[in-house]
C-alpha cells in the first residue's frame, strides 16, 4: 500500500470485520476472546497454567512458592506436580 492509503484506512472494528467475512459479530467476539486467551497462555509458566486461569490465593506469588507448600497445594487441586 502507498503511504496516503494507509493513512486513509479506517481501523476495523468488529462490526466492519464481520461485514468484510460475512460472519456475525458475536463470532468475531468469541474468536477474539479464544485468541486472547491463547496469547496469554503462551505467555505463562507451566506452573501457573497448571494452576489454571482463576486468580491465585491473597499473597501468594508463583515465584515465592517453596517446593513443598506447592506440592501440597497441587495434590490438594488434583493436579500433579511438575
Amino acid at each position: 500500500m502507498t503511504q496516503p492509503a494507509l493513512q486513509d484506512a479506517k481501523p476495523l472494528t468488529i462490526r466492519s470485520i464481520g461485514k468484510r467475512l460475512g460472519v456475525s459479530r458475536s463470532l468475531i467476539g468469541r474468536l477474539a476472546v479464544e485468541a486472547r486467551r491463547e496469547r496469554e497462555a503462551r505467555t505463562c509458566s507451566a506452573l501457573r497454567l497448571k494452576f489454571g486461569s482463576e486468580p491465585l490465593d491473597v499473597g501468594v506469588g508463583l515465584k515465592m512458592m517453596s517446593a513443598d507448600w506447592r506440592r501440597q497445594v497441587l495434590s490438594e487441586r488434583g493436579i500433579s506436580d511438575l
